[in-house]
């Protein structure tokens, strides 16, 4: 699969969106492919969420959030990814250059992304003729839309990567908060402290 392929499948995902509907549309776009499209969009979203497992993604994730959770950070990437192609890129480049649309989820609750990260499990399902009762609820962890995919296949499709945890962040570590000032000083300042609470509140 072309990359520009997977992201006309991924689309874009706004908080203005529904997301069980913005779900369903990836999953009727990736349908309409062929398996083997299936599996290599499943493994570009598997590098792309590795990629973004280094520490400018999860400083930004930390000031944001304000926690240290495996799931929330996988949903934060998800959502990063979710939110289009232009977005993506400019996030690799910089956080800083999207430093608005940051903000403002930093201000509203993050959609609960998990769903994204079985869209390839229903599309297989679904081209198999499979056809799940509302998707067995798209937002949680249905056996039937996740087994295709968590665990390398013993098939020309193994796309044993993975999603990436917060134990795998790579890249040069954020020390001080005034790394996280320098580095991101908008996000920083418009977090009005909350990271730094957060952390004095934890002992950290």
């Amino acid at each position: 699969m072309e990359e520009s392929k997977f992201w006309q499948v991924i689309g874009e995902c706004s908080f203005e969106n529904d997301l069980d509907v913005y779900l369903q549309e990836v999953i009727d776009r990736l349908s309409l492919t062929s398996i083997p499209n299936i599996y290599q969009f499943e493994r570009k979203l598997q590098q792309k969420m590795k990629l973004l497992c280094n520490w400018n993604c999860y400083g930004v994730f930390l000031l944001i959030e304000t926690t240290v959770d495996d799931e929330k950070f996988h949903d934060f990437r998800l959502w990063i990814i979710a939110k289009g192609e232009v977005f993506y890129n400019k996030f690799s480049q910089d956080p800083e250059l999207v430093a608005d649309d940051l903000l403002a989820a930093y201000n509203a609750n993050m959609p609960y992304f998990q769903g994204l990260s079985l869209v390839s499990g229903h599309s297989l399902l679904k081209l198999n003729g499979i056809f799940l009762s509302k998707l067995n609820s798209i937002n949680t962890l249905s056996e039937e839309g996740h087994k295709y995919f968590s665990a390398p296949r013993e098939n020309n499709f193994n796309i044993g990567i993975s999603y990436g945890f917060i134990m795998d962040v790579t890249g040069e570590k954020l020390l001080s908060d005034e790394d996280y000032q320098h580095k991101f000083p908008k996000i920083f300042d418009g977090t009005e402290g909350e990271f730094l609470r957060y952390k004095e509140s934890h002992g950290l």
